[in-house]
């Protein structure tokens, strides 16, 4: 499943049909799907796949999509019959069966043609000989998370709240000095969701049980409007929230290439460069006020299983944004990490 890196095909034809020859790259899925073929000389789209829940083909168009075998499990599918080969066994996507009995007999399970538990969503076989279980996405936090965003704006924009718009914006641009008391809060910690950024700590108080923040390679993700993300990028929505609502107070000092350039600087200063592009995403998502943009389709943790069951009850998420709201979780001592220079 997935290793599939380019197809060159050297067929001209095929059921009468003239084929772009050449070099061809394979886009996936997070589940090792081929989605997509683009031609390496050009660029162009050569395939494009869809599939239904157990592997059904729902699209195949483009030049090279019929000649093209590799498909649903980056499996050879057979054009005449449209069964997978995975090694051992052929799998029906049509009825989402095998063709042959589990080599297991009973010991697999009292079915012997079922496939993937009839969950292909939860569960994979790369051979046809066992089911492995996907790993599971962290919790749904997507009301309570939306619904903070919207607290922090209502509290801001709020005549009767007494914010000092001013002072509370410039701590997002302010590099922290102890020496007084005015600066004590600055880039570096005037901001936080905590039960948001602490989803992928191992020293978290949030009372969540190890696996309902997520497990295996999905450790320290959440659910978010229907995907899956890291928690660390996920929270830069409400960085790139605040710097809207500072830049209404003075749109030249708090604008979109400063914010990129801070976010930038934090990821690197927090040796997370592997991270930078997903938060970039969320914060500008949080600059334009986006639900889910496009952008963030990059960054989602497609071989991650959402559980339907794994909610966060909270209305909504206590924050931080000094020195207007401080959480007492929060603490104004010195960073824990490198400084750079903002």
């Amino acid at each position: 499943m997935g290793g599939l890196l380019w197809v060159n095909n050297y067929q001209a034809t095929y059921d009468g049909q003239t084929l772009p020859t050449g070099v061809h790259f394979v886009a996936y899925d997070g589940n090792g799907n081929v989605l997509a073929l683009t031609r390496a000389s050009d660029g162009s789209v050569s395939a494009r796949y869809e599939y239904g829940p157990f592997g059904e083909p729902v699209r195949v168009t483009g030049a090279l999509a019929a000649a093209q075998p590799f498909r649903f499990s980056t499996k050879w599918t057979d054009a005449e019959t449209g069964l997978l080969y995975y090694g051992y066994r052929y799998y029906n996507p049509t009825t989402g069966r095998w063709l042959s009995k589990d080599p297991m007999e009973e010991e697999g399970g009292a079915n012997l043609y079922a496939a993937f538990l009839n969950s292909p969503y939860a569960f994979f076989d790369p051979h046809g000989l066992k089911n492995v279980q996907c790993d599971e996405c962290g919790p749904d936090i997507s009301a309570a998370f939306d619904a903070t965003l919207s607290r922090i704006e209502a509290y801001f924009n709020n005549p009767k709240a007494g914010v000092d718009k001013l002072k509370t914006c410039t701590t997002l641009t302010t590099l922290r000095l102890r020496s007084t008391q005015d600066y004590q809060w600055g880039a570096d910690n005037c901001w936080m969701i905590p039960k948001v950024a602490q989803v992928g700590w191992e020293g978290s108080s949030w009372s969540l049980a190890p696996g309902r923040r997520g497990t295996g390679a999905c450790w320290g993700t959440v659910q978010y409007r229907g995907r899956c993300y890291e928690a660390r990028e996920v929270h830069y929505k409400m960085y790139g929230r605040l710097w809207r609502l500072c830049s209404a107070v003075d749109p030249l000092r708090w604008t979109r290439a400063w914010m990129q350039l801070y976010v930038a600087g934090w990821k690197a200063g927090h040796l997370e460069p592997q991270h930078m592009p997903g938060a970039l995403a969320f914060a500008n998502a949080g600059f334009d006020k986006a639900s889910s943009p496009s952008a963030l389709d990059a960054h989602v943790k497609r071989y991650c299983r959402r559980s339907i069951d794994n909610i966060v009850t909270d209305s909504f998420f206590h924050y931080h944004w000094a020195p207007h709201h401080v959480h007492p979780d929060v603490q104004a001592g010195p960073p824990a990490w490198p400084r750079f220079p903002f």
